[in-house]
C-alpha cells in the first residue's frame, strides 16, 4: 500500500512538471474507467466501460488555439485520469474489504452430532449430483428457487462445452452459524477438493491434463437450509473468503 501511494505521488510529480496547471483551467469533459466485481460469479465492467469511455468526444467550451493552451490541458487530463485512477483504486480496496467482512460467519456455534451426520449426507450428495450434472437429483435437495439458478449455471457451462467435474472431498469442519428461526439452519462447512473443468469435445489427453493439473485445494462455504415436509434443502451457498 505505501509502495502504490508513492508511485502516485511521484506520478504527480512528474505531470505538473512536465504539464504544469495554468491559471485558467480548459473546460471540457473528461472521460475515464470504472471497473468492478463479485466472488463466486464474477461480473467485470472494466472492459466494457473501459471501451466507451476512451473515446468520448472531448467538446464544451474547449478552446483550440495556440500549442501551450494544448500542453496545458493534455496535462489536466492527464492529472485527471491518475486523480480517477487512485480514487479507483481505493474504492476497489473498499469493495473487497467490506465484502471480506460480509462473507464472515458470525455467532458461531459447535455443531451438534445427529444434526452433523444429517449435513454431511446432503453436502455430499449434492456435490456428486453437481459434478455429474445429475439435475433430477439436485432438485430433490433445492429449494425450486436455488435450483433454477444452478440449472440455468449448468446450462451455460453446457453451452460453452464443458462441465465442472470434483473428486477427493472432504469436509474439515462444521460450525452452526446463528440464525432468527428454527426453520433456518445455516452451517459453515471448511472442506477441500480438487476442482477442474472437463470439456467433452476435446481429446482424452485434453481432459487427463487438466484433471491431473487440478490440485486440492480449500474452501469455506455457509450453506443455507430451510426446512420442508421432506427434510432440509439447500437455499443458497454462500462463499467466505479466506484472505482479504
Amino acid at each position: 500500500m505505501k509502495r502504490m501511494g508513492l508511485l502516485v505521488l511521484l506520478a504527480l510529480l512528474v505531470l505538473l512538471i512536465v504539464f504544469p496547471v495554468p491559471s485558467q483551467l480548459v473546460s471540457a469533459r473528461a472521460g475515464g474507467s470504472t471497473g468492478g466485481g463479485r466472488s463466486g460469479g464474477s461480473t467485470s465492467r472494466g472492459g466494457s466501460t473501459s471501451g466507451t469511455r476512451t473515446s468520448t468526444y472531448y467538446g464544451g467550451s474547449r478552446r483550440s488555439s495556440s500549442s501551450s493552451d494544448d500542453n496545458s490541458y493534455a496535462g489536466f487530463y492527464a492529472l485527471s485520469l491518475v486523480s480517477v485512477g487512485f480514487a479507483s483504486y481505493s474504492g476497489l480496496k473498499f469493495y473487497r474489504k467490506k465484502h471480506y467482512e460480509l462473507s464472515q460467519p458470525h455467532n458461531t456455534l459447535p455443531i451438534d452430532t445427529h444434526f452433523e451426520k444429517e449435513f454431511s449426507d446432503l453436502f455430499y450428495q449434492v456435490e456428486e449430483a453437481w459434478s455429474k450434472t445429475d439435475m433430477n437429483m439436485l432438485a430433490q435437495m433445492m429449494t425450486p428457487h436455488y435450483f433454477n439458478k444452478q440449472k440455468r449455471i449448468i446450462n451455460r457451462w453446457r453451452q460453452f462445452g464443458k462441465i465442472n467435474r470434483l473428486d477427493s472431498l472432504a469436509i474439515v469442519d462444521l460450525q452452526y452459524e446463528a440464525t432468527s428461526s428454527n426453520q433456518k439452519r445455516h452451517v459453515v462447512v471448511t472442506a477441500q477438493a480438487r476442482d477442474w473443468f472437463e470439456y467433452p469435445h476435446k481429446s482424452k489427453a485434453y481432459n487427463r491434463a487438466k484433471e491431473e493439473n487440478a490440485y486440492i485445494e480449500r474452501f469455506k462455504e455457509v450453506w443455507e437450509l430451510v426446512d420442508s415436509p421432506t427434510g432440509w434443502l439447500l437455499n443458497n451457498i454462500r462463499t467466505v473468503d479466506l484472505k482479504n
